[in-house]
């Protein structure tokens, strides 16, 4: 009976005057009450629009303002992946953000790990030129998962132990600078009990026989000292490009990969992400994509695959980010201009175009 008087009553409000503010805090006071993350947005998005009309000298700017980040913050509380990011670097300057300046190209990617947050994907295939940030922004979308659901734990694989140790210490600055991060400012209860960077491993909320978080490089140790029950992440799993030019070598990574970090996922609320350069059709991502597009057994799993070229249609870099970030499209045309002079576009595209190409 509450959610039909809850819903009328919204439904009233929603047929008011939402330019008016004293109205869009009336709906923002249901989407808090309802823990409603579509209405928090629905305000979020009436004050962005609001503020963006708005003379400077307007005397109401910072309470819409306040309004907007207040509406933020809920939505990222209830479960929105790019709400969360946006909060918690609400007070860094524009050309220190991470995901601003990088949103044109990294929206998919915020929006297809939000489809692993709704349980509407069970695995993502991602490719893109080195330092364009796709580890960057698996690493916020790993401390969000470990703030929503701190009793679940999570597994991240790199090709080495020192690959997983900057993911760790990756992780470890955004839980730990509250000055930079306003982690704590959306979840107020968000605990780290321990850390320990020689098995980099954190727990949040409580110690657990199996921490909140494990980074490991593929060849370490996995078996009987990891559990993961939510996130499962391989990040470039192969040492580059003499390893991926050996099919012995990526099999036997594969091996690896099927026998030791495989199995370390449980139960039915596992999401696998799958990150790297595609360099080769017997590379780890490639087999395990052939493996869900063409088993009968895999008939049922949900997978999405982005692929963001460092050149598009026109040729022009899809990484050209604001404020000096990312790469110019006169970089990426150089950058294959020497692949072409030394004849190995193969790895042109590789590792810019995510394209696997066999070499005699």
């Amino acid at each position: 009976m509450d959610n039909v008087n809850n819903n009328e009553i919204v439904d009233k409000i929603l047929q008011t005057d939402l330019s008016e503010l004293d109205n869009l805090k009336l709906l923002y006071e249901m989407a808090q009450n309802m823990r409603n993350r579509s209405l928090a947005l629905k305000v979020r998005d009436i004050a962005d629009v609001r503020i963006r009309g708005m003379n400077q000298n307007d005397s109401t700017m910072m309470d819409w303002i306040k309004q907007y980040w207040l509406s933020t913050r809920l939505a990222a509380q209830c479960g929105d992946f790019e709400a969360f990011m946006l909060y918690i670097e609400k007070d860094r300057p524009f050309e220190s953000k991470f995901y601003l300046p990088r949103s044109k190209a990294l929206k998919p990617i915020a929006d297809a790990l939000q489809q692993l947050l709704d349980d509407e994907l069970d695995e993502l295939f991602l490719s893109q030129p080195a330092r364009t940030g796709k580890t960057g922004i698996i690493k916020m979308f790993t401390v969000y998962a470990m703030a929503l659901y701190p009793e679940l734990t999570n597994l991240y694989c790199a090709y080495s132990g020192p690959v997983a140790g900057r993911f760790y210490d990756g992780i470890l600055e955004i839980v730990n600078d509250a000055k930079t991060y306003k982690l704590y400012e959306v979840f107020p209860d968000f605990r780290v009990v321990k850390t320990n960077a020689e098995r980099k491993t954190i727990d949040i909320g409580r110690q657990k026989n199996y921490p909140t978080i494990t980074c490991r490089g593929i060849d370490e140790s996995l078996n009987g000292e990891c559990d993961c029950q939510f996130l499962q992440i391989g990040d470039d799993l192969l040492d580059g490009i003499e390893e991926a030019m050996s099919v012995d070598r990526c099999l036997k990574k594969w091996d690896k990969v099927d026998n030791n970090f495989l199995p370390r996922g449980v139960g039915s609320r596992i999401k696998r992400i799958w990150m790297g350069t595609r360099w080769s059709r017997h590379d780890v991502i490639s087999i395990r994509l052939d493996l869900v597009e063409n088993s009968p057994d895999y008939a049922s799993l949900r997978y999405k695959v982005i692929n963001i070229p460092a050149l598009n249609e026109n040729d022009e870099s899809n990484f050209d980010y604001p404020c000096g970030k990312g790469f110019s499209t006169e970089t990426f045309r150089q950058r294959r201009a020497s692949f072409e002079r030394r004849g190995d576009m193969a790895s042109w595209y590789a590792q810019y175009m995510g394209e696997p190409i066999e070499r005699e």
